[in-house]
């Protein structure tokens, strides 16, 4: 009698099953592999000499990235990476006579951003190997919906010579030559907060891409330098944990930057309203917020935020506020488009100060064009034309308000171009002192 052939699954045993189970596990971890050895998109075509540049740095970080992890088995598996701020960093002229030191530099210019937008976009398209977040408003002690982190610093320190050549090509009404910066990039694990690659190399800029950022170009004041705390941070270095939450800050302030300047302004408050109850509550985070409230036509809002701001700069004991003035003058600038704020800027600042005890010395400061005698004695009367507003709006401030005139002796940017580049060399700074006797 013949045999009745069994089902071809009922012949597998347990321990079959098993071993079938086992060996499919294999192939699958074999093909993620063979998939993570593959090799990575080639990066997009540079479209400028400045892109190219910021390509070499980005892929020597990337495969330095790809060599440590390969070491310590990361992965295999997307990593969940967020593009950070990339903060501008200008050191004094080389060669310059030494000057009081000055704790504001101009910070977020276009290139910055352009930086960003650059890593943002290679990443990307690394599918294989990255999924791309931004980081969403949180408050402190939130988990992070992210692993790593891509940050980074371009940092320039202007020579004597390329100012000289800046002014000549002014002169002539050209356009300045570009100007080498560093860009040095890191990618940060947020998890244990080890910096798994470092990276740096030079770029050039030109003048259209040092122009301010919108948010910083906008704002009512300057803004106080960061200390480029990774900049000295090596590859398998472990930051602080204090050095942590400030990149989750700024990339949060970055990221509201970035909405700011696309139009996108309720969401650019979101993210300066998190990055304030993240990090504190900085001049930074207040000043989106002014911003955001301004644009959203939401005056109160705004008159709220800068109340903050003069409270925190008070509070570090320096407050520098951009007032445009006319050429040679100590007249506001006309275009009510810019100066229309003025009068309530003061009277926030004289109220606040009033309110207090200390006393406050006004410093004019003005841009490098013209004599060095003719521009000392202009800054000095601009303090003298604020310091009298001042008094006008709060009488008992009268005897504890003093001023100077540093013409350009302490500029940050030296160009002498008189435009949007050097505009914070054009401005008024507020020092807390304590009143004699």
């Amino acid at each position: 009698m013949p045999m009745t052939p069994r089902p071809l699954f009922a012949a597998l045993t347990r321990h079959d099953l098993a071993r079938t189970s086992a060996l499919l596990m294999l192939v699958l971890l074999f093909l993620q592999l063979g998939a993570c050895n593959s090799p990575p998109p080639a990066p997009p075509t540079p479209q400028s000499v400045f892109e190219h540049e910021v390509q070499v740095v980005t892929e020597s970080l990337l495969a330095q990235w790809r060599a440590q992890a390969k070491s310590v088995l990361i992965g295999p598996g997307r990593q969940r990476v967020s593009v950070g701020a990339i903060t501008d960093q200008i050191g004094p002229t080389e060669g310059a006579p030494a000057t009081p030191a000055s704790p504001f530099m101009q910070q977020g210019t276009r290139a910055s951003a352009q930086v960003r937008h650059w890593l943002a976009a290679r990443l990307s398209a690394l599918e294989t190997e990255f999924e791309l977040r931004e980081i969403p408003p949180l408050q402190t002690g939130d988990p992070l919906p992210t692993t790593l982190l891509l940050t980074g610093t371009l940092s320039h320190k202007p020579t004597s010579s390329h100012l000289l050549e800046s002014r000549q090509h002014l002169a002539a009404e050209k356009p300045p030559g570009p100007s080498t910066w560093v860009l040095t990039l890191s990618l940060i694990d947020l998890n244990s907060h080890q910096v798994l690659a470092r990276q740096h190399g030079p770029v050039h800029i030109d003048s259209a891409a040092s122009l301010p950022a919108p948010y910083f170009q906008d704002s009512p004041v300057l803004l106080p330098a960061r200390p480029g705390t990774l900049l000295s941070e090596r590859q398998g270095n472990t930051i602080k944990e204090s050095t942590h939450d400030d990149m989750v800050t700024q990339t949060l302030l970055a990221q509201g930057q970035d909405a700011y300047a696309t139009g996108a302004y309720a969401h650019a408050l979101r993210m300066f309203e998190a990055a304030a109850q993240w990090g504190g509550q900085s001049l930074r985070a207040y000043n989106g917020q002014y911003l955001s409230h301004l644009k959203l036509g939401q005056q109160a809002q705004a008159h709220q935020a800068f109340h903050h701001m003069v409270a925190t700069g008070l509070a570090s004991r320096t407050l520098a506020v951009k007032f445009l003035f006319m050429p040679g003058q100590t007249a506001f600038w006309a275009d009510s488009a810019v100066s229309s704020a003025y009068d309530f800027w003061l009277t926030e600042i004289s109220s606040q100060v009033a309110a207090g005890t200390h006393c406050l010395e006004i410093t004019g400061h003005t841009s490098r064009s013209g004599t060095e005698a003719f521009n000392r004695q202009l800054s000095l009367a601009r303090s003298d034309r604020v310091r009298n507003l001042m008094v006008e709006k709060q009488a008992g401030l009268s005897g504890r308000l003093s001023t100077q005139g540093r013409g350009w002796l302490d500029n940050l940017v030296g160009s002498g171009s008189d435009d949007a580049r050097d505009a914070i060399d054009r401005r008024v700074e507020f020092k807390v002192l304590d009143c004699a006797g």
